[in-house]
């Protein structure tokens, strides 16, 4: 869903009505890989 809102932003030259903005989108993306990340590690652990 976030890569598609970030598409939809750059179709639209970075012009939002409500969302945030591209930024608070690539770091969304970023923060739910490093979560996942650090649970896949704690799976590993067990």
């Amino acid at each position: 869903m976030k890569l598609l809102r970030v598409k939809q932003i750059e179709d639209n030259n970075g012009t939002t009505l409500i969302s945030e903005g591209i930024d608070a989108n690539y770091y969304d993306i970023i923060n739910y890989s490093v979560f996942a990340l650090i649970k896949l590690d704690d799976i590993k652990q067990i």
